[in-house]
């Protein structure tokens, strides 16, 4: 009889261990399967934030510079019988433009229509992947850049245009921040190049 409980209780604890080992591994496959997922997900959301990043820059520098073609004019109406710069004649509007000055504007909106609508593709991105704080930053950033581009479609006063490039670029730091903080880098870190010419230029 005591034999017949020793094998039972030989074969209960196999069973046990086998059962607890099972279990181990299980939790060790879901940790190594989050740690994986949740490297997965940090490169793609480097890779849309720099992404957005960079064009976003690249748009408000070439606005910017078609904002140098505006006036500080005072006038009630921007472009007597015009809305939109668009539809103005190829020649200018006299006393307002000039062809070249037309020619340029017209083509940094057309070529910002193009561009904005490829990065509020970035935008949704950022929605779907990044944290609330960077989704609303990317959506301020975006609307910002198109804030510009209405001051140029409209041929605004290039005080109020360059006021809004100012907060075009003041979105753009923010969403960077944003961005910094949901990829978990350390706000006060020191990139390694400035860190190393720091220490060459201290060992001099």
């Amino acid at each position: 009889m005591v034999g017949l409980w020793t094998a039972v209780i030989g074969v209960v604890g196999t069973l046990l261990g086998v059962l607890i080992t099972q279990h181990f591994a299980a939790r060790a496959a879901d940790r190594r399967q989050l740690q994986e997922d949740g490297k997965r997900w940090l490169s793609e959301r480097l890779q849309v934030s720099r992404t957005l990043l960079a064009r976003s820059s690249t748009i408000e520098r070439d606005l910017w510079s078609a904002c140098s073609h505006l006036d500080r004019e005072a006038r009630a109406v921007r472009m007597p019988g015009y809305t939109t710069i668009l539809l103005t004649p190829v020649e200018g509007l006299p006393g307002v433009f000039d062809e070249i000055s037309r020619a340029i504007i017209v083509e940094a909106v057309e070529d910002a229509f193009d561009a904005l609508n490829q990065v509020e593709e970035l935008e949704a991105e950022v929605q779907l992947i990044g944290s609330p704080t960077e989704g609303h930053a990317a959506v301020a950033l975006v609307e910002a850049l198109w804030e510009v581009v209405g001051f140029l479609e409209g041929y605004g006063p290039f005080d109020d245009a360059a006021d809004a490039v100012l907060r075009a670029k003041a979105a753009r730091e923010a969403f960077r921040v944003a961005a910094r903080e949901s990829l978990m880098v350390d706000p006060a870190a020191t990139p390694p190049d400035v860190a190393g010419k720091k220490l060459t230029s201290d060992s001099r």
